[in-house]
């Protein structure tokens, strides 16, 4: 963690650990803090996955599961790119 192109560190909570959550954090904050680093949380929750990919110019995109989307909005996507939602239909 202490070389420098390393920028923080991310924990994982849903990672099988001998040690609690809460031993855990206080580990890899004492260890971020003195490295002068950032430490991230990744919370398991409902994560919202894409089900079936298409490129959004030419194709849907369907998600596992439904949402509700207030326009306008827009997507953003792992590696920069985005695009507008158009239209939102549930699953039949």
């Amino acid at each position: 963690m202490t070389h420098p192109d390393v920028g923080g560190v991310r924990y994982n909570v849903g990672a099988r650990t001998s040690l609690s959550t809460r031993e855990v954090l206080a580990r890899l904050s004492e260890i971020a803090r003195e490295a002068g680093k950032t430490l991230w949380l990744d919370l398991k929750g409902r994560q919202l996955r894409i089900a079936k990919w298409a490129d959004p110019t030419y194709g849907d995109i369907e998600l596992d599961r439904e949402i509700v989307v207030e326009g306008p909005a827009c997507i953003h996507f792992r590696g920069g790119g985005s695009t507008r939602v158009v239209e939102v239909r549930g699953r039949g």
